[in-house]
């Protein structure tokens, strides 16, 4: 007799009480059984399957089998945050960039494709394009601007050096002193 319930291998999905409530938050991983006493102890994202088969309450294999489907499917993927400045890239700056309308794809994509350009996001209001870019120096954030946004046709570009981010991609960065922000 085939095994079957909400666990075994010819489940369609998890159960609702666990996979789909399961989710990533910052650094952190947790259920919807998780305490909100505990959501900020809660265990890494980085978790073997053994770890995380325990905390949903299934066979590690099973965890094992759907973590792989899940990923051969394209629905799971690894990101990896790395502060900018470890690569030499001191400068985070926001430019609001003002392009004819008609030009607004073809600038958007041209940006996007840069490799120091890690958003690019069309907006309303004066400006139609915000760009964030992390550049080495303010030089390299001045050649930016004049190598790579002059020849674009950017009529106007206001920019904003960030100071200190907090938070990127969803991801709490480390205090000043280097500990963990709470999650």
């Amino acid at each position: 007799m085939p095994a079957s319930g909400p666990y075994s291998q010819n489940s369609p999905r998890w159960p609702e009480p666990t996979w789909a409530t399961c989710r990533a938050v910052g650094p952190r991983f947790r259920t919807a059984s998780t305490p909100a006493s505990t959501a900020g102890s809660a265990a890494p994202a980085r978790l073997p399957h053994a770890a995380l088969a325990t905390a949903v309450g299934a066979p590690e294999s099973t965890v094992r089998r759907r973590l792989h489907r899940l990923a051969a499917g394209g629905l799971l993927r690894t990101h990896a945050t790395v502060d900018p400045r470890l690569l030499g890239l001191a400068v985070d700056a926001n430019l609001w960039i003002d392009v004819p309308p008609g030009r607004l794809a073809e600038v958007g994509e041209a940006l996007a494709a840069h490799p120091q350009v890690h958003g690019v996001f069309a907006t309303s209001g004066p400006c139609k394009l915000l760009t964030t870019v992390f550049c080495p120096d303010h030089g390299g954030l001045y050649r930016f601007t004049t190598g790579t946004l002059g020849p674009l046709g950017v009529t106007r570009a206001e920019t904003a050096v960030v100071r200190r981010a907090v938070k990127r991609a969803g991801v709490l960065l480390s205090t000043p002193g280097g500990r963990p922000r709470p999650a």
